[in-house]
């Protein structure tokens, strides 16, 4: 009677790891498969076949399929060096039965090396894709991302990068090198395409970093997220002492104390605290016997970045033969921090004041306070996460010019 039987089986991989935030692996996947052709020619043979041993065996001498015919589940078909790429999440069992179109044919089990994408804070706590971790408001963040696998194996090259880094991020806060510091403002970051970004956020809050990289066709992206702290503190500000006329100067301060000092407290975080000042100062001067009228005025930065001083006690010199002199000022005080001094500067805390004063000249050509004022903020409030200025008040307030 007809006797006929077949045989065949079925391969499954795991593609490894845990299936976190859509985490993705890059597969070079290999097989090789031999056509099977000589059968044992006694029929009675056949029943005692248990499955343990192929049914045909390979042709002799062997005839190899060509990789190109081979095909691997639903990732598609070799290439001629017999590998193919494919891109899949972790955490998954999913077939890989190589297939050809050969009758009969068989070969050991396909084969794979596994390559992750990750991403790496150079100057920081090392790899950390698909982690959690924490940093602080201007404090300088360089990560890279590259392709890592098994021990001893070859990571193919990545052809594109792409940064996806949200929120307010600088790559530095540009100070002109002048004596006046004429210039100061913050350098956005933009360059997100290569594999290396350098940067610090100045807003706080959770940030989600990725980077999609492409290679051998696939493109895919390892993650990591930040939590930014913005530190917190408290800026004092009190008024030392009054506008007065002394020794030919209208000024704000006294012989004993400064005009206004300035202190942070309550600071939360241990870093490097410093202060930066900004604002508008005008003077006016009266030719005596006249009605001329000039001007020294400036805005900006005000001393330098940061502000060495605790306080400030602006003046005027009162010229001789002038029949009367004011002022006008007001100013931003801010506490900002940073983790070291090669970090960014942070503003944090801000407070706002003011003074102003005239003095003007009696019969006997004695220069007389007229009036005199200064205020403060009753309390600090939150600064903005970064400041900007186009000049130094010094640049041009010594520079007088007539008014009309």
């Amino acid at each position: 009677m007809p006797y006929s039987e077949s045989s065949g089986r079925e391969v499954r991989r795991f593609t490894g790891g845990s299936a976190v935030r859509q985490r993705q692996g890059l597969f070079d996947l290999s097989a090789s498969l031999t056509c099977e052709s000589q059968v044992d020619a006694d029929p009675a043979d056949w029943a005692g076949m248990d499955g343990s041993l192929p049914f045909l065996e390979p042709a002799n001498p062997p005839v190899a399929v060509p990789p190109q015919q081979i095909s691997l589940a639903g990732d598609g078909t070799l290439g001629s060096n017999g590998h193919l790429w494919a891109l899949h999440p972790d955490g998954l069992e999913m077939g890989a039965t190589a297939q050809d179109p050969q009758p009969s044919s068989g070969g050991p089990l396909p084969d794979q090396e596994k390559y992750r994408s990750r991403v790496n804070w150079d100057n920081g706590a090392g790899d950390i894709s698909d982690t959690n971790v924490t940093s602080l408001v201007g404090q300088r963040i360089t990560l890279s991302c590259d392709l890592v696998g098994p021990p001893g194996s070859s990571p193919p090259p990545i052809t594109n990068y792409q940064w996806t880094v949200p929120g307010t991020a600088l790559t530095n806060f540009y100070v002109s090198t002048d004596p006046l510091q004429t210039n100061g403002y913050p350098v956005l970051l933009t360059e997100k395409t290569s594999n290396t970004v350098r940067f610090c956020w100045v807003d706080s809050g959770t940030k989600l970093v990725s980077c999609k990289v492409k290679a051998m066709g696939k493109e895919w992206a390892a993650e990591t997220c930040f939590s930014v702290k913005r530190p917190n503190a408290t800026l004092t500000a009190t008024i030392e002492a009054d506008v007065e006329v002394w020794n030919n100067l209208l000024r704000f301060q006294n012989n004993a104390f400064q005009g206004i000092a300035f202190w942070g407290r309550d600071e939360d975080t241990s870093g490097d605290w410093q202060l930066i000042q900004t604002g508008h100062q005008l003077y006016r001067y009266q030719e005596g016997g006249t009605t001329n009228w000039s001007r020294g005025e400036g805005s900006g930065l005000d001393t330098a970045y940061p502000n060495p001083n605790q306080y400030d006690s602006p003046f005027t010199e009162l010229p001789a033969g002038g029949s009367e002199t004011t002022a006008n000022g007001s100013f931003t005080t801010y506490l900002a921090f940073r983790l070291t001094p090669a970090d960014v500067l942070v503003p944090i805390r801000q407070i706002n004041w003011s003074w102003e004063g005239d003095a003007w000249t009696n019969a006997s050509g004695v220069w007389t306070l007229g009036y005199g004022t200064a205020n403060v903020d009753h309390a600090d409030a939150p600064a903005p996460p970064t400041i900007s200025w186009t000049n130094n008040i010094m640049s041009t307030l010594r520079h007088i010019v007539p008014e009309n």
